[in-house]
This record gives structure tokens, sequence and C-alpha cells, in this order.
């Protein structure tokens, strides 16, 4: 678990400035970009909790009974929690948007 929580962070660390450099798309609305961002940046957060409460418990023999240890734990989970309903949110936003202009073109 300690080595995969550091490929995790490489990974979110890569895709946040990734959207520093790449525009999302002209179509889409600043909302979306900031959505974007924000559920990348919880990404980032629950991935760097998570890469420093693995040193926690690799080194410390007594953290698995700290109680703030246990609370950035969890903190780290609402942080992947909150970035997967961001993503899924878009997804379902984007996947209506394509769908209803498909339907629309047909139409008319």
């Amino acid at each position: 678990s300690s080595i995969s929580v550091h490929f995790y962070l490489m990974e979110a660390l890569t895709l946040f400035g990734e959207h520093k450099r790449y525009a999302i798309t002209e179509d889409s609305g600043k909302w979306m970009v900031r959505s974007i961002m924000i559920g990348d940046a919880t990404w980032v957060l629950g991935s760097l909790l998570d890469v420093i409460l693995s040193y926690f418990y690799l080194l410390d023999d007594t953290s698995d009974w700290d109680v703030s240890l246990v609370v950035l734990a969890i903190i780290a989970a609402l942080g992947w929690l909150i970035c997967s309903i961001i993503y899924l949110g878009i997804y379902a936003y984007d996947y209506y948007e394509a769908n209803h202009n498909v339907y629309s073109l047909n139409v008319t």
C-alpha cells in the first residue's frame, strides 16, 4: 500500500499539471474547467495525505492507535470521494450533452 500511494500521487500531480498546459475544450464553460481543477486538487490532497500517512504507519508502531492520524486518513478518503463524485458528475453531464446534441441534430 505504501508503494501504490506514491504512484497515485505521481499520477495526480501529472494530471493536475496537464490541465494547465492544455485547454480542456473551447465549448466547455468556466464551471467545467473549475470543476475539473477542484476534482484534481482533491485527488492531489487525498494522495498527498495518503503518502504522509504511509510513512507514519511504516515508521511508528503505535500509529494505529493515534486518533489524529485516523482523522487525517478520513480526510484523505473524503478527498478521494469528492474527486470521484465530481468526475462522475462531469461525465454524466458530458454524456447527456453529447446525446442531447445528437438527437437534436437528427430531428431537424
